[in-house]
């Protein structure tokens, strides 16, 4: 059946072009996405009245990351919005319509996010049930912006549809650390 009117609001695919331009125009931290393409990028926009009010940005990874490669995750390269209320809006659209497309598209079914520890609480990711997985204090990334290169102390979120799947994640990470930890680290008793 044909709409009468034009739809208030939408969330649909866009181009990288239009997101990079949003990113910049909203002042997005890391800025555009200048990054290595191993696949075509998949990029949606939540539109007001045909405005692009947020965007989310997906891309392969450019190396593993927790254990994942290319053939198990993608990245959430970027999330922005005009209004920072809009944020989990936009994330959970993305979760529930975005990220199932782009599972079928790509094959892999996890997706991770990197968020700036020193920027952000992590309550957006936490909220809509993400899993933290690291915390990670990587090198300056060169294509990073000048003033974004020394910001690399972040945490690492992961989505997967299973929450099972993503409880085990959590305890692989767990089981991960208990080995690293030295034994002058570990308390008597357990305590």
């Amino acid at each position: 059946m044909p709409l009468l009117i034009d739809p208030l609001a939408s969330f649909d695919l866009i181009d990288r072009d239009e997101a990079n331009e949003c990113l910049e125009r909203w002042g997005h931290k890391m800025g555009p996405l200048n990054r290595p393409i191993f696949r075509a990028p998949i990029d949606y926009g939540l539109r007001e009245k045909g405005e692009l009010l947020a965007v989310a940005c997906s891309d392969t990874l450019i190396r593993p990351t927790c254990d994942f490669t290319r053939h198990d995750a993608f990245e959430l390269s970027r999330l922005c919005a005009a209004a920072p209320r809009l944020n989990r809006l936009m994330l959970r659209l993305w979760t529930e319509i975005g990220y199932p497309q782009i599972v079928r598209t790509w094959g892999t079914p996890w997706a991770i996010s990197y968020q700036d520890a020193t920027q952000h609480t992590g309550n957006l990711y936490r909220f809509d049930g993400w899993a933290r997985l690291r915390y990670t204090t990587g090198g300056a990334d060169p294509r990073a912006l000048e003033t974004t290169k020394s910001a690399r102390r972040r945490w690492i979120w992961a989505w997967h549809s299973s929450a099972a799947q993503r409880t085990a994640r959590l305890a692989h990470e767990a089981k991960r650390l208990s080995e690293m930890r030295p034994a002058s680290q570990t308390r008597p008793g357990g305590r």
